[in-house]
């Protein structure tokens, strides 16, 4: 279970930790930009993707414990130009079921995407995940609201992956993955991940976020053209 997302988000967690002690908060962004409107899909492409939203999770970590927030005062994350301020939906991620295991001291973690335009953010996305929850006479119709949805895509392109840290005591840690191709970041950490299996395949059956060593994950995936853009710790304020 890797690539971009999942496959990525979790790994940024568990990196974050070795980077920032006592990492309590870790929050991870993604400003997915594709140009969808370019793009023919085939009908069986479109009924597959309303049947992943069918199984659309918003569950997130906060104050300890796992919670579905639903689609009600959705985040407007800062991505920074080209991106600007765009709304995030909560997505869960089996990979992140690990985390507070793996971190002690984490107390809010969750991943939380933008995936296509405005349109479909804002207005398209919930719909689909409504009409999908009603029942399977709605997917036809479903299907037409994505295509249409998704041809709504404008520039900028590209795809920014950000985590926001921070500990206990106010020290804030910032992470970020970015490519004007997304399918780069798509096919990069997965060649990092299959890196470290040969050099040691360990057994049984994992998720890439959690099989690899984050710090040669990273370091790999830089030596690729993708390199881990760090800032902080920093003291900020409460």
């Amino acid at each position: 279970d890797g690539g971009f997302h999942p496959g990525v988000p979790g790994a940024m967690v568990r990196e974050a930790a070795t980077r920032l002690p006592d990492l309590q908060q870790a929050r991870v962004y993604s400003a997915l930009r594709v140009d969808w409107g370019s793009m023919r899909f085939s009908r069986s492409t479109v009924q597959e993707m309303v049947e992943a939203f069918r199984h659309y999770s918003t569950r997130v970590f906060r104050a300890g414990r796992w919670v579905e927030v639903g689609f009600r005062g959705l985040p407007r994350y800062d991505f920074g130009p080209p991106y600007g301020r765009i709304t995030c939906s909560p997505m869960w991620l089996e990979e992140l079921s690990a985390l507070p295991e793996a971190v002690p001291a984490l107390r809010d973690t969750g991943f939380y995407v933008s995936g296509f335009n405005p349109v479909m953010d804002n207005l398209v996305l919930p719909l689909i995940v409504l009409g999908t929850r009603l029942g399977r006479w709605l997917d036809k119709p479903m299907g037409h609201l994505l295509e249409w949805g998704l041809a709504r895509s404008r520039p900028p392109f590209g795809v920014a992956l950000v985590l926001d840290g921070r500990s206990a005591d106010g020290a804030a840690l910032r992470l970020r993955l970015d490519h004007e191709d997304a399918y780069v970041l798509t096919a990069i950490p997965p060649v990092a991940c299959l890196l470290q299996y040969l050099d040691e395949a360990r057994p049984g059956l994992w998720h890439q976020a959690q099989y690899v060593e984050t710090g040669r994950f990273f370091a790999d995936m830089g030596d690729m053209g993708l390199p881990l853009q760090v800032e902080g710790p920093a003291q900020v304020s409460a």
